[in-house]
C-alpha cells in the first residue's frame, strides 16, 4: 500500500502539460499496479516451494486477494477517471476563473460532471471481471469458514465433473500465466529510452524499494522466538518482494489505449534483472 501511494503521487507529479498527453490517471493506474503487483503464482510459487515447500503458500494464497480486491480496485478507478476524461476531452486543467462570481458559476457546472464521472466510474469497477471474481471467491471462503466447514473438505463435496474442471483450470492457470509472460514482453530498449527517468524509477521501486521496504515491515511486525523461523521468514519476505512485475499490466494498458510498448519493454528489463537477483538470493538462502 506505502509503494501505491507513492507511485500515485509520482505519476500526479511527474504529470505531462502537453494537449495530447493521456491523462495522468491512466500512467498513475497501471504505473501503481506494476510496482506493487508481483508474478507470485507462475514465478514465485515454484521457487519459493523449492525452498521451503508449502511453508509459506497460505500466506501468498492471502497477499495476493488483497492485491486484487483492495490495491488494484484503486488502480482500476483511476483507469477509468482518466479514460471518462479521455472521451470527454478533458485531460488539461482548467484554467483559474477571473472573478468570485465566474468560480461560482464554474463549480455549479462542475459539480453535476463530477457526480456523473464517480457513477460511471464505480459503475465499470462493478461489472469488472476481475474484481467480481476476487469478491465472489473472498465471500465464498468467508461463508464457509464461518459454517466452520473446510475449504478441502467442501471442495471434495462437488461432484466430480465440476471439481475435476476446477482441478484442470488450476494446474493450467501456472503454464498459462507463462505463456502470458512470453507475450507480454517486447525486447526492445526504444521505448524505454524515450521515458528513462520512469523507467528507472519503476525499476529501483520494484526490484530494489519493494523488498528493502517488505524487509524493514517485516522487521518490524514479526515476532518469533525461533531464531531460525525468523530468518526464514525474513528471506522470504525479501525474496517475494524482489519477484517481477506481474504481465496483466500490460493487458490493462491495452485495454485503456495506453501505450503498452513501454511497460512491455519494462517488463523485459525488468525480468532480465530479476531472474539473476532471485537465483544468487535463492542459491544462497539454501
Amino acid at each position: 500500500a506505502f509503494m501505491f501511494a507513492i507511485a500515485i503521487l509520482l505519476s500526479y507529479l511527474r504529470r505531462s502539460r502537453r494537449v495530447d498527453a493521456p491523462p495522468w490517471q491512466i500512467s498513475a493506474g497501471l504505473f501503481a499496479i506494476a510496482a506493487t503487483q508481483s508474478n507470485d503464482y507462475a514465478l514465485g510459487v515454484p521457487l519459493i516451494a523449492a525452498l521451503w515447500s508449502d511453508r509459506f503458500r497460505p500466506i501468498i494464497d492471502l497477499v495476493a486477494p488483497v492485491q486484487l480486491a483492495v490495491l488494484n480496485p484503486i488502480g482500476f478507478a483511476l483507469l477509468e477517471w482518466g479514460a471518462v476524461h479521455q472521451r470527454d476531452g478533458d485531460t488539461t486543467e482548467p484554467a483559474a476563473p477571473a472573478s468570485a462570481a465566474v468560480a461560482a458559476t464554474v463549480a455549479a457546472d462542475s459539480a453535476p460532471r463530477r457526480r456523473s464521472t464517480v457513477v460511471r466510474v464505480l459503475r465499470k469497477l462493478v461489472v469488472s471481471p476481475l474484481i467480481v471474481a476476487v469478491v465472489a471467491a473472498l465471500c465464498t471462503r468467508g461463508i464457509v469458514m464461518l459454517a466452520n466447514h473446510e475449504v478441502d473438505a467442501c471442495f471434495d463435496a462437488l461432484p466430480s465433473f465440476i471439481g475435476n474442471a476446477i482441478s484442470m483450470l488450476a494446474s493450467a492457470f501456472s503454464s498459462t500465466a507463462l505463456v502470458t509472460l512470453g507475450l507480454s514482453l517486447r525486447a526492445q530498449t526504444k521505448p524505454i529510452l524515450e521515458k528513462p527517468i520512469s523507467a528507472l524509477a519503476l525499476l529501483g521501486a520494484k526490484q530494489l524499494l519493494m523488498p528493502l521496504i517488505m524487509l524493514l515491515f517485516a522487521k518490524l511486525l514479526i515476532e518469533q522466538s525461533d531464531p531460525v523461523s525468523r530468518s526464514d521468514s525474513m528471506s522470504f519476505v525479501f525474496l517475494y518482494g524482489m519477484l517481477p512485475s506481474a504481465p496483466t499490466v500490460v493487458v490493462f494498458a491495452r485495454e485503456y489505449g495506453h501505450n503498452s510498448a513501454f511497460l512491455a519493454s519494462l517488463q523485459f528489463v525488468g525480468l532480465i534483472l530479476a531472474i539473476p537477483l532471485l537465483m544468487s538470493t535463492a542459491v544462497m538462502l539454501q
